[in-house]
């Protein structure tokens, strides 16, 4: 961690907050950004960035969600204003925080905290007097392409006699982040590590990396299936004297709960046991059962929506597998109901007439099942 001194600037970056989100609750992501952004960690920072996506869509009053953010807002910037913490926010995708963000400038000036803040939604290179940088800003889809894009970035340079600035804080992709197989527009990375001589930042991208002198804090929280790993944000001292810069993670205390159980060829009774660790899990989480098509799992989820309640589950196909069916109908939905003496005979015949083609021993076997109903 870094202290505020004036040979070091230490800077928290976090970016794809995503409140307002449909399915991660507002009050849990706040409650993380409470603990993270608490006033003994913010005492050790000259800077707060905030690489797009704060919010997740347009909202309108009434939704709570509204009065929540807002809170948080005006609780983060008067922590800010007691600790001189400068902040800086970039607009990010579109769609997303459709220049919500402009309600950090309003609320710092309607409750007259003068924090050092800045809100930034177009191309733009800020001269910051404190620290004699220019940090540059992009937000996301500036251009309808890349390509595009740095052409107006190289020109925006040229218009202040820059070669170099000291930051970019960005929103979008760069082609490191992606699989190989994916051919999408991103910007190139060494054109952004060629102009700037400390650190780039950038959003857009749900998980955290690290490229040489580029930092993604990926999404502060989850807010889908399959983005199962640790969360949080980027904490950086910056040696305004050489490189030997400090870069910590700050973790996100308690992300919200995407589980992925992937059942192909695991056997129903199996299945089963493993979902036995759901029972402690809050209510809310997300389960996603993967499995091949014909699986008898799929066949249990309203079950396991009633066994587990509060929990949502959601299935996954593997359409280009199927299960053993034979095997399958052994477990026919009618092995995981709980049995009782008024369901015992309905849940076990049908087994017994798949287990034996020996009369005797199914009329023997219906009298003593008929006794237990008893």
């Amino acid at each position: 961690m870094g202290t505020k001194n004036s040979k070091n600037l230490t800077i928290l970056e976090l970016s794809d907050v995503h409140l307002g989100h449909s399915r991660t609750p507002t009050f849990a992501i706040i409650e993380n950004l409470r603990a993270v952004l608490n006033e003994d960690r913010l005492a050790t920072v000259d800077m707060v960035v905030i690489a797009g996506d704060f919010y997740d869509k347009l909202l309108y009053y009434p939704a709570p969600d509204v009065a929540l953010i807002e809170r948080w807002i005006i609780d983060f910037l008067r922590i800010c204003a007691r600790l001189s913490v400068k902040v800086r926010v970039l607009e990010g995708t579109p769609k997303h925080d459709r220049k919500q963000n402009l309600s950090f400038v309003t609320l710092n000036e309607a409750y007259g905290f003068g924090v050092d803040l800045k809100y930034h939604d177009v191309l733009t290179i800020e001269y910051m007097e404190t620290y004699d940088q220019h940090w540059l800003y992009i937000p996301d889809e500036w251009r309808s392409n890349c390509d595009d894009t740095w052409v107006e970035v190289k020109r925006l340079l040229s218009e202040h006699g820059l070669v170099k600035v000291d930051f970019a804080v960005m929103h979008g992709m760069f082609e490191y982040q992606l699989p190989a197989h994916l051919n999408l527009d991103t910007h190139k990375s060494d054109r952004y590590l060629d102009i700037v001589k400390f650190f780039v930042f950038i959003g857009h991208v749900h998980q955290a990396s690290h490229y040489k002198r580029i930092l993604a804090a990926g999404s502060f929280d989850r807010i889908c299936q399959g983005d199962e790993i640790e969360k949080g944000c980027w904490q950086i001292s910056v040696d305004l004297r050489g490189v030997n810069h400090g870069i910590s993670w700050v973790k996100n205390p308690n992300p919200w709960t995407y589980i992925t159980f992937d059942f192909s060829g695991v056997e129903i009774e199996d299945a089963f046991k493993q979902l036995k660790t759901m029972q402690n899990q809050r209510t809310g989480s997300y389960i996603r059962i993967v499995a091949e098509l014909g699986h008898p799992i799929f066949d249990n989820i309203k079950l396991l929506q009633e066994q587990y309640t509060g929990l949502i589950f959601h299935t996954d196909i593997k359409k280009d597998k199927k299960y053993n069916t034979a095997k399958a109908k052994l477990f026919e939905k009618t092995v995981f109901s709980e049995i009782r003496s008024d369901n015992i005979v309905e849940l076990l015949s049908k087994r017994i007439d798949q287990g034996t083609g020996d009369v005797v021993v199914k009329n023997r076997a219906m009298e003593i099942l008929s006794e237990l109903k008893g």
